[in-house]
């Protein structure tokens, strides 16, 4: 997380870990920790918007050697960004 390779998930805005488990992503095995974060929207574009709101979104950390190797969405498995 401090290393800064995905900016849109920071400790400050973690607010909750899942419990550990092993899976695989790109043909590897990794232990897979769900984790969720809260993310800023920008406003939609219309007349009643009042501002950057907070939504709340899932992801997985894919960690191997102690180290978080990869950032996915939970749903999609996408990576994060």
């Amino acid at each position: 997380m401090h290393s800064g390779e995905v900016t849109t998930i920071n400790p400050h805005n973690v607010t909750r870990y899942g419990s550990a488990y092993i899976g695989a992503y790109n043909n590897r095995l990794y232990w897979m920790v769900p984790v969720e974060y809260g993310k800023l929207v920008p406003p939609a574009r219309d007349f009643y918007s009042r501002g950057y709101g907070m939504v709340m979104t899932e992801a997985i950390a894919c960690v191997r050697n102690g180290r978080v190797e990869h950032w996915i969405y939970k749903k999609s498995r996408t990576p994060v960004r």
